[in-house]
């Protein structure tokens, strides 16, 4: 069996820096400088001007540096040799051996990449998670290529034990599955490859999965509905609903089966036998009558067939009210009586939704979403009402005020009706420094929070800056090993985020923006907002969560081409989570995520007499100028209007052009109505986003 095939990481090929670590949440490019091009820290002190100091004198490690930059492999290990022998390594732990495996990978010398890569796990304990998973890697396809392939189970075993997201996990079950079954160890290989299916089948290796097990005969080891839904979410559609249409209408999974086998349906452009199917489920299994219902509503809503999708809603409150889906059907028929300009009966049906809210059945988002939507017919009906309808904007902008509908309120509240984009050509570069107001807000909330321990921002920054992880972090930038770095961030991390320490989890996303790690602080800021656990948190940690990554870089292009460098922000945010090299299953680059047809289009369109390489959209300034044009170019196709703009950049012009349509000049009906679950979320993500940078930043 080839390595490509057993495992998933392609390690052999890649360079040092680019590691399979990378893939469990950590992987990160930062700003090309090493040294952070800023002035100030978030916390409002200086940012510090030198890094962690190395053993040896900086120029020492200039042959390493240059030779890693060339891509030199036996330069690298030459320089490393050097440094070895000089004692200049002594403070680096698993990081030169981590090195020397990835070139000796590179160079084909298995043996010596499995020595090192050892060596790198016998070296401060392996450092932290991800260098260790790192190891691990290199250990396990080293073993593999040397013909070991217990060993090499042995050490995926390992990297699968260490694993923080489910992307990851679900690749490692898939990966020491294969490896079982090479081995000979066929019930690990069953129990890893069923976990994977039915666990974890949502996420890309499941339907490979599937195949491993048949290949091993195994297929029983998942029944058909586990099988058809795991080939659902893999796009798989025709293969889901052969094995949906195998789950006998005795079976506990029936019903269930039943809606899986709809959604299927109704991907393969099969709406009506979906719709025949949800009204037989609907009838036939009572548990999954108001389910089937609700999605009988969406799709003949999403057709554009409203009084045929209330009239399905209206049956829930008939034949299933007290189920789970009675609520969202009263928010639905309301807006489907809203689109077909009934507004008094669509207020009836929003009160049946927050009577439902009084008896504990409301969730807290469609409270808001409710609340929003009676606000915009109280405003259409006018007069008196219109006190009413601000009234239900101010409920809902209370209620969840960073919530895309308490957003959408605030909005109505000061008059924006219809979310326009801008070219925010009097805004400038995003700063690292904090406003004074954001300053004062920090140490109040700090000193409340602290009141014993006498905590200002400045010394909690101090403390989490003489971390000893820091300090390597510090010296691995120093020496262009940026992915590493990151590693050592996300260690720190996670042991804050477990004691759920808010103060130093706000500092360490400090530290890693203003040493250019912008993607390592959207991780920190993720890890901090979920340590608050629903308490608000000051503006200058939550700048963590949003933060301004490439920010003169997002402005350039963003003032070149007529966008909001804020908006860039929030898009760069979604499409890639701040990580150049960035790319998607469907073959989008870089930190705008932009695919390499539509960048050669924009190239002709703009009349760019260079030749564009796919590899050149991985450079942060060609990702960012041509999303930038592209935004710009879908905000001129839609007159300006927001939401439109940001489903075209998602989904494509076409798509828009018919969705708008079936809903009109109305943002709200063309935000509900999207027929894509994708490009729907992708719309209100950014749209969060863009409203939180703008709070976070100005403009």
């Amino acid at each position: 069996m080839g390595l490509a095939v057993l495992a998933l990481s392609g390690c052999a090929e890649s360079w040092p820096g680019a590691a399979p670590a990378s893939r469990d949440g950590a992987g990160q490019t930062g700003e090309t400088p090493a040294t952070p091009a800023v002035t100030a820290s978030a916390s409002g002190s200086a940012a510090p001007g030198a890094l962690a100091p190395l053993p040896l004198a900086r120029a020492a490690y200039q042959p390493f540096v240059e030779a890693h930059a060339a891509r030199d492999c036996q330069a690298v290990l030459g320089a490393l040799d050097a440094l070895e022998a000089a004692g200049g390594l002594a403070r680096l732990g698993p990081y030169p051996a981590l090195q020397r495996a990835a070139c000796d990978s590179r160079l084909g010398n298995r043996t010596a990449e499995l020595a090192a890569a050892r060596a790198a796990l016998a070296a401060d304990g392996g450092g932290p998670r991800l260098a260790r998973i790192e190891a691990y890697e290199r250990v396990a396809e080293a073993s593999h290529a040397l013909g070991d392939d217990s060993a090499a189970l042995d050490a995926y075993s390992q990297a699968l034990d260490l694993a923080g997201t489910r992307a990851y996990r679900a690749e490692m079950l898939l990966t020491t599955g294969r490896l079982a079954h090479q081995v000979g160890r066929d019930d690990l290989a069953v129990e890893r490859l069923r976990t994977l299916v039915v666990d974890f089948g949502d996420q890309p290796g499941a339907a490979a999965g599937l195949d491993a097990l048949a290949a091993m005969s195994a297929e029983g080891a998942v029944s058909p509905y586990q099988a058809g839904s795991a080939l659902s979410h893999a796009g798989a559609y025709a293969a889901a609903v052969a094995q949906l249409d195998s789950v006998p209408d005795d079976s506990p999974d029936a019903g269930a089966a039943h809606l899986a086998h709809t959604g299927a349906l109704a991907k393969l452009d099969r709406s009506d036998d979906a719709l025949a199917e949800l009204a037989a489920t609907a009838q036939a299994f009572p548990a999954q009558a108001g389910a089937a219902l609700l999605r009988v509503g969406r799709l003949l809503e999403r057709n554009g067939q409203y009084a045929d999708a209330d009239a399905a809603y209206s049956r829930v409150a008939q034949v299933a009210a007290t189920s789970e889906a009675a609520p969202e059907a009263a928010l639905r028929a309301g807006i489907v009586r809203y689109a077909q300009d009934d507004w008094s009966s669509a207020l009836a049906a929003w009160q049946t939704a927050l009577d439902l809210d009084r008896a504990g059945r409301l969730s807290p988002a469609m409270r808001v979403e409710t609340l929003f939507w009676r606000g915009k017919a109280l405003a259409r009906t006018g007069g008196a009402a219109s006190a009413d309808a601000r009234d239900a904007w101010l409920q809902a902008a209370a209620a969840a005020p960073e919530s895309y509908y308490g957003l959408r309120a605030t909005d109505m509240l000061r008059g924006e009706l219809t979310p326009l984009y801008r070219s925010g050509s009097g805004l400038g570069a995003p700063t690292l420094d904090l406003p004074s107001d954001q300053r004062v807000e920090r140490a109040q909330w700090l000193a409340a929070l602290t009141a014993t321990l006498e905590l200002t921002p400045e010394r909690v920054a101090a403390e989490v800056a003489a971390d000893p992880g820091l300090g390597r972090a510090a010296a691995l930038l120093d020496l262009g090993l940026r992915d590493e770095a990151g590693w050592e961030v996300d260690g720190l991390a996670r042991r804050y985020a477990e004691a759920r320490d808010l103060p130093s989890l706000g500092a360490l996303g400090d530290w890693a923006m203003s040493h250019g790690l912008p993607a390592q602080t959207l991780l920190v800021g993720r890890q901090l907002n979920e340590a608050a656990a629903g308490a608000s948190l000051p503006r200058a940690l939550v700048r963590s969560l949003y933060p301004a990554g490439f920010g003169q870089l997002a402005s350039d292009a963003a003032h070149q081409h007529g966008a909001d460098p804020l908006l860039l922000l929030a898009l760069v945010r979604q499409e890639s989570g701040f990580d150049p090299n960035a790319h998607s299953r469907a073959g989008a680059l870089g930190l705008t995520q932009v695919l390499p047809s539509t960048a050669r289009g924009i190239a002709q369109e703009t009349g760019r007499a260079e030749a564009l390489n796919s590899g050149d959209l991985y450079d942060p300034a060609v990702s960012l100028d041509y999303g930038a044009w592209y935004l710009a170019a879908m905000a001129q196709r839609y007159g300006g209007r927001l939401l439109p703009t940001l489903a075209a950049y998602n989904a494509g012009g076409g798509n828009v052009d018919r969705w708008l349509q079936r809903s009109g000049a109305d943002p709200d009906l063309f935000y509900e109505t999207v027929p894509f679950d994708e490009t729907a979320s992708y719309i209100e993500r950014v749209y969060v986003g863009y409203r939180l940078y703008q709070r976070l930043y100005g403009g």
